[in-house]
């Protein structure tokens, strides 16, 4: 059996403006996943994989632009996640054809 797996965060700190302010423009993500490779016997094989993630974005829109005392701040607000699972099943039927049953899922 081999298999291997990974974990990662990142956070992304608002933008300062000019004035010093924070600029409401932070994201941060966190994501994991793994495959696994196994050796059923000595016709079959099994291979699994997936990923999987979830995070939050801000981001301020100034709708001034070009004329600033018309504008406003829009500030948005967004969760992100999502991720795959694949699995795969060969099986060796001769020494020149093999057998391969695959299943996905995904979402979002």
């Amino acid at each position: 059996m081999q298999n291997r797996g990974f974990a990662k965060f990142f956070n992304r700190n608002e933008m300062l403006t000019d004035t010093g302010l924070g600029g409401g423009d932070s994201w941060h993500q966190g994501r994991v996943g793994g495959r696994a490779d196994v050796q059923l016997s000595e016709r079959d094989t099994l291979s699994l994989m997936g990923d999987d993630y979830a995070g939050q974005s801000r981001s301020t829109i100034y709708t001034g632009y070009p004329i600033p005392q018309r504008g406003d701040l829009l500030r948005q607000h967004a969760e992100v996640g999502g991720g795959y699972g694949l699995g795969r099943w060969t099986r060796t039927l001769s020494e020149r054809s093999e057998f391969t049953l695959s299943a996905y899922l995904n979402h979002e």
